[in-house]
């Protein structure tokens, strides 16, 4: 008997009974490989149960994985409230599954982004000569979700992708696309968006046409400026700005915006040629438009040409010198390369123009950490937990790390408790704990948080190197 069930059902009914377990469920669970990595590779990836990509629901359980994972003496053991919610989501799906007989020929398509798949137990009848022979095929469809760089990266998320991605022009306020506060969970409803979504990720089907019978380019539809302008789906805002753009504008929107926002959705997608050539094209049409230069350089900074993203930022802050994103992220790129003294004082700039934005202190902060000013970096972590409490995860990283610099062993001790109490996966405060345990002649507990951050991420000692921290001898 096949037993399928919707994960977007199962959500809302936790949500219903259990919000505080279903926030644990948008957090990463320790996963095994099960003996198929590679070698020297790592045996555990990470991967939260529920999760949001460019604005689509998606899961993953399979409880096996998770369970393996628990019997490795290196990963951090589950809390009993972790266990207790995949315990509910177990019973939950069970009491909202369909079931299902499967007949000889049958076949049957889902998409494991929404849908869970089970089975009963079987048994081959071997003296009647009667066994089960069931084939799995797994469809990638070209117009299907965009995969992340890996399943891991789902989970984890390093130094570089804190609460502080690059951003796009001056209406992207609200769209900040890789802020890690934790999302106001919602209902989830299988409207026309969501069946579209499931049609993309199930099945496709492909129709030849010739001649007249192709269909025309789409003409502008009245409300694609509105989401070409404003929405926050990537996928979405590309479709919506793509007819206006093929339109050469409209009264609505002209089309140095819509390349221009074109330009900025690819660059949440990671489509880094793309988006340059939008972008370009909306400076050939307007060569002092501030925001294109800003985008241009986020497309740069993707490519990891970071000359000449600081060049495309200096160009925005000429025409804008108001223009707080154009600083940050000329903060980003600088310190990318390594010149955290000019980082800070882009960050200063960014705080400068928009002293309410979270974001720019704890990027300040921890400029100010990594160069040993720890007596600046405190006050604006500080600063950036009194504006967002809700976002405390990283801060409370860069706090610790900041008080590790300084010697203050116990506070930063406290924090990266704090830190990863709201976020077990991050490296970084694993690692820093573990010196600072170290530090204080805690060996065992020390042993025990840098070796697990190693099994998490076997380049964190590289990565902390660079940050003037390494394990103690013998760790």
């Amino acid at each position: 008997m096949s037993k399928i069930a919707s994960t977007v059902a199962i959500h809302n009914e936790i949500l219903r009974r259990r919000p505080d377990l279903l926030e644990l469920l948008y957090r990463p669970y320790p996963r095994s490989r099960l003996g198929e990595e590679k070698d020297g590779g790592e045996m555990i990836y990470l991967l939260p149960i529920f999760g949001l990509r460019e604005g689509r629901f998606t899961s993953h359980y399979s409880r096996t994985y998770i369970e393996a994972a628990q019997k490795l003496d290196h990963v951090p053991r589950l809390t009993d409230q972790q266990m207790e919610a995949i315990d509910l989501l177990a019973e939950v799906a069970e009491t909202l599954c369909h079931r299902m007989r499967f007949q000889r020929g049958d076949m049957q398509f889902l998409n494991n982004h929404v849908v869970y798949q089970a089975r009963d137990a079987f048994a081959d009848d071997a003296p009647a000569g009667r066994f089960r022979r069931l084939l799995r095929l797994w469809l990638a469809m070209p117009n299907s979700r965009a995969a992340g760089r890996s399943r891991r990266s789902l989970g984890q998320c390093g130094r570089r992708c804190r609460a502080r991605g690059y951003r796009g022009g001056e209406r992207l306020t609200w769209r900040k696309r890789l802020k890690r506060g934790e999302p106001a969970r919602t209902v989830f409803s299988l409207g026309e968006k969501m069946r579209l979504h499931l049609y993309y990720g199930v099945l496709a089907i492909v129709v030849a046409c010739v001649g007249s019978a192709c269909p025309r380019a789409a003409q502008a539809d009245s409300g694609d400026a509105d989401v070409c302008e404003h929405g926050t789906d990537s996928d979405l805002v590309i479709a919506a700005c793509t007819p206006i753009i093929e339109s050469g504008g409209t009264r609505e929107l002209s089309l140095e915006l819509a390349l221009d926002d074109r330009c900025s959705a690819l660059n949440d997608k990671g489509e880094f040629d793309l988006a340059l050539a939008d972008c370009e094209a909306a400076l050939r049409l307007n060569p002092d438009f501030a925001r294109s230069y800003n985008n241009r350089g986020n497309a740069y900074a993707g490519k990891n040409k970071y000359d000449l993203a600081i060049r495309d930022y200096d160009s925005a802050i000429r025409r804008d010198p108001g223009f707080a994103f154009a600083y940050f992220n000329r903060g980003l790129a600088n310190e990318a390369q390594g010149n955290y003294l000019q980082a800070i004082k882009d960050y200063s700039g960014a705080i400068n123009a928009n002293p309410r934005d979270a974001d720019n202190y704890v990027a300040r902060c921890y400029s100010y950490a990594v160069i040993g000013e720890v007596w600046r970096a405190v006050p604006d972590c500080d600063k950036s937990l009194e504006l967002n409490p809700s976002d405390a995860s990283m801060v409370l990283d860069s706090r610790g790390y900041a008080y590790l610099r300084a010697g203050d062993l116990d506070r930063a001790i406290a924090d990266y408790n704090a830190a990863l109490r709201l976020n077990p996966s991050i490296t970084y405060s694993l690692f820093g704990r573990g010196v600072a345990y170290s530090r204080k002649g805690h060996q065992a507990e020390a042993a025990h948080d840098i070796d697990t951050a190693r099994v998490l991420d076997p380049n964190i000692d590289r990565k902390m190197a660079a940050l003037h921290i390494a394990a103690p001898a013998g760790i």
